[in-house]
């Protein structure tokens, strides 16, 4: 446990120095005696009174302050929330602008429906494509012929019947909508006939950013300011003939306010204690309520009479709209009444005095007098050390966990190491990292993390003993220094029985406000030594032991050992040369062959990474990768995969795929999603061309990501593959909420299927398991025509392996290519190349 302070911060108070009683021959008081008297009470009841008012002065201000900075951050905190409307607009434009040629309704309908599942008050979304007034008719005709009867570009007219648009130099005329039952009467309007969106959409077509109307009622709703529309251009990719080669047109979004700030309120802040009133400063005072929340339900109170009372007023910005939003105590708010401490100080004032005064008139001796003020002064003096032993202990403390911070726990062991033995009970620092925590940020939130952290301090303080030190440095990363003082604390025995000790009492399962939680904890230790006695140096080689065991599996532990260092440094060594391969060019991308079972054809290429190492030859991957995902430099290297690999497929025939392996540093990037489809974009490629691999480790690690990620490249045509089915830890409601399209048997299994019966039940499983989901199956490793015949019969659809060909450059796919595509496709065993393996 952390060691205590030698003395506690609450200590006893200075005391009061006994006074002797009065002399009994004192002479009788005088008139100048009774104006002392009379003069100090004056002057005790006028302090009184000035430490009564600066103190509630004091704490009302207080007061404020906590109410305004409760308020700030409820806005800032809903100012995060209302983003959503404008990421929602910015998905439907880079929908748009990544689709080739026209989108068809129906695209466009279920792509619009997974957005607003994912926008909480994007009632619904529409595409008003830019129409010239030379283009009018043949666009209505066009339209007419698609399926749309009686369609024609139209306005609203005084009367509010819908009637031809009148003639204007473009149009702006709304082609899709979703949900089609609350739309249905837009299509064909025009939105450039409307002043409000013909500013809005206006404004987006000059900036290139999503564009917002004031508060407006919608279409389904009574308020007159119950929603708005957001508006964002969407630029075309190549400049037509007589056409602005900028807008190809706008998509827009019908937002309802009060569902879409509710939804923020409910999910992330609750306002039990603020009530909160949404105006639109720039409506006339009698239009210009948007929105308000009372915890009590009470109605809303007129801005006047929000504005007189206490209040707090910030600045709403939603899309391009700025409203002022105002925060109210809310009937159940309670801060405190800044009253009754400024009262008992006058209270304790006024009998402090009135004492003084009964002190000053039965003794009238000058020494008595001061006594009391030197008995005062030592109360204050008192009550300085103990404040000042709170705030050292503040400074020195976790203030989530309690357990002491970095800056004590070094100067903990500093102490221990200047007067720790010498012999086998030296002292040990112990270096923990929690496993899986971040996956409870994640998905229950950071109040269930905060609370899980406390947890974890509590075990970890029962797991050690009087006179250990046990630390938060930060994040889910704990330290503990083992003092060697203890008799029974032999080394190393005594810190392995204590990792082992800390891996099995954190591993236990937590109930956290109702949430089963279950995590772990890697542990690397370092015993101090007459070379090893400086803090920074044991906490960098416990650190080093530490990812030693993270890299072994997690939820154990290490000891340091000189060969960690030795195999640091190498670790930095590969790191550097890895960093100047990828600037020189030495990373090479080959290609192994994919073959349809049943017709022996060539379906696809496997990208496969070399490294052409300049004195040690052809590196395989399984030398260098682990090295490129720990420092980073695989996000790099994937990128340039992806692009190597669509540059080559461009040369294929249409109906090759190309299968590129994903890293799972790559599915955790925020802009995993862009860098794909720029990648297509810049290769000429269409989504149907390439196949993204993911082992079932990356899939299990980064499942939220991969749920979010995969269905927008899905929507580009790229299909998935899960790789080395059988050896990860995939469960199966993965392939079932994952757009997976195939499972990949690991040449392990492959291998292993004709050595044991366990192995062909394996298989079998897998391909059983693919059938059922409707999932194509392909075999890595075929080497032999047997286990070919053996997974055609299971019904594995392709394979790959040295049976066709070892992995190629680029350059060298020519023969195959020709030899799977000419007139008639020969067999399968004549893929086979006549060069020697490479990879």
């Amino acid at each position: 446990m952390p060691p205590h302070h030698a003395n506690d911060p609450d200590g006893p108070r200075a005391g009061h120095s006994p006074s002797s009683a009065p002399g009994t021959n004192a002479p009788a008081p005088g008139r100048w005696q009774w104006t002392t008297i009379a003069l100090a009470a004056a002057i005790g009841c006028a302090a009184s009174l000035g430490m009564y008012s600066a103190t509630a002065g004091w704490q009302a201000r207080v007061a404020e302050l906590r109410f305004a900075a409760l308020a700030s951050d409820n806005m800032r905190t809903v100012n995060m929330g209302l983003s959503d409307a404008t990421g929602a607009l910015w998905s439907l434009r880079a929908y748009f602008e990544s689709r080739h040629g026209e989108v068809a309704k129906e695209e466009y309908q279920a792509f619009s429906a997974s957005l607003r599942q994912r926008a909480p008050g994007l009632r619904d979304t529409g595409w008003a494509p830019r129409v010239l007034a030379a283009d009018r008719d043949g666009f209505e005709t066009a339209v007419r012929n698609q399926g749309t009867v009686g369609f024609q570009i139209k306005e609203r007219g005084p009367d509010g019947t819908f009637r031809r648009a009148a003639d204007r130099p473009e149009y702006f005329p709304v082609l899709f909508s979703d949900p089609g039952d609350v739309s249905r009467v837009i299509a064909g309007f025009d939105l450039a006939s409307e002043p409000v969106r013909r500013a809005a959409v206006a404004r987006a077509r000059a900036t290139g950013e999503p564009a917002a109307t004031p508060p407006v009622r919608l279409v389904t709703t009574e308020r007159p300011n119950s929603g708005f529309m957001g508006f964002v251009a969407v630029r075309a990719r190549e400049a037509e003939p007589g056409r602005d080669p900028q807008t190809r047109g706008v998509v827009l979004g019908a937002f309802e306010t009060e569902r879409m700030i509710g939804t923020v309120l409910s999910e992330r802040l609750g306002l039990a204690n603020l009530d909160l009133c949404i105006l639109d400063p720039a409506a006339p005072p009698e239009s210009r309520l948007i929105y308000w929340h009372a915890a009590s339900g009470r109605p809303p109170p007129t801005e006047q009479a929000l504005l007189q009372g206490r209040h707090w007023q910030g600045t709403l910005e939603l899309i391009d709209q700025r409203w002022s939003a105002i925060f109210v105590p809310s009937e159940a708010y309670d801060d405190g009444d800044p009253r009754w401490t400024a009262a008992a100080v006058l209270a304790c004032g006024l009998l402090i005095t009135a004492a003084v005064t009964f002190y000053l008139g039965a003794a009238l001796r000058r020494t008595r007098q001061l006594e009391r003020l030197a008995a005062n002064l030592r109360e204050t003096t008192g009550e300085l050390v103990r404040n000042s032993f709170k705030l050292d202990h503040m400074a020195r403390h976790d203030a989530l966990t309690g357990l002491a911070n970095r800056l004590r726990f070094r100067d903990d062991v500093a102490a221990l190491l200047r007067r720790a033995p010498e012999g086998d009970r030296p002292l040990a620092v112990l270096y923990l990292d929690l496993d899986r925590f971040k996956a409870v940020n994640d998905t229950l939130g950071h109040p269930v993390g905060d609370r899980l952290l406390q947890a974890v301090a509590k075990r970890l303080t029962a797991c050690v003993r009087d006179g250990d030190t046990v630390a938060r440095l930060g994040g889910d990363e704990f330290a503990i220094a083992q003092s060697p003082a203890r008799l029974d604390c032999n080394q190393p025995f005594a810190v392995e029985a204590l990792s082992r000790r800390l891996v099995e009492t954190i591993g236990q399962p937590y109930d956290i406000g109702g949430h089963a939680v279950s995590i772990g904890v890697s542990v690397g230790f370092a015993l101090a030594a007459p070379g090893i006695a400086d803090v920074d140096q044991l906490l960098r080689l416990s650190d080093m032991a530490l990812y030693v065991a993270k890299r072994e599996g997690r939820g154990t532990f290490r000891g340091f050992d000189p060969s960690m260092e030795a195999a640091a440094t190498a670790q930095q060594g590969l790191e550097a040369e890895l960093r100047e391969a990828l600037e020189r060019g030495e990373l090479v991308v080959y290609f192994q062959p994919q073959v349809a079972t049943a017709t022996g054809r060539l379906c696809g290429f496997e990208a496969l990474l070399r490294w052409h190492h300049p004195d040690r030859g052809l590196v395989m991957p399984g030398d260098f990768m682990r090295c490129a995902e720990e420092s980073g430099l695989a996000i790099q290297i994937g990128a340039a995969v992806l692009r190597q690999s669509l540059a080559a497929a461009a040369l294929w025939p249409p109906d090759v795929q190309v299968s590129v392996n994903l890293s799972p540093g790559q599915l955790a990037r925020d802009d995993f999603v862009e860098t794909v489809a720029a990648s297509l974009a810049d290769a000429g490629q269409p989504g149907t061309r390439l196949v993204l691999e993911m082992t079932e480790a990356a899939v299990a690690r980064h499942y939220t990501r991969a749920r979010d990620a995969l269905p927008h490249l899905r929507a580009l045509g790229v299909q998935f593959a899960l790789d080395n089915c059988g050896t990860g830890s995939a469960a199966l409601d993965h392939l079932h909420a994952l757009p997976i399209d195939r499972l990949k048997i690991d040449h392990s299994l492959v291998a292993a299927m004709m050595e044991s019966t366990q192995g062909e039940t394996a298989v079998r499983a897998i391909l059983q398991a693919a059938s059922v989901l409707g999932i194509a199956a392909t075999a890595e490793g075929v080497e032999t025509a047997e286990q070919l015949d053996l997974l055609a019969a299971y019904g594995c659809t392709a394979a790959q392996g040295f049976l066709f060909s070892p992995a190629r450059t680029a350059a060298a796919l020519a023969e195959l290519l020709e030899r799977s595509f000419p007139a008639a496709n020969p067999p399968v065993a004549h893929l086979e190349a006549s060069q020697p393996a490479t990879g």
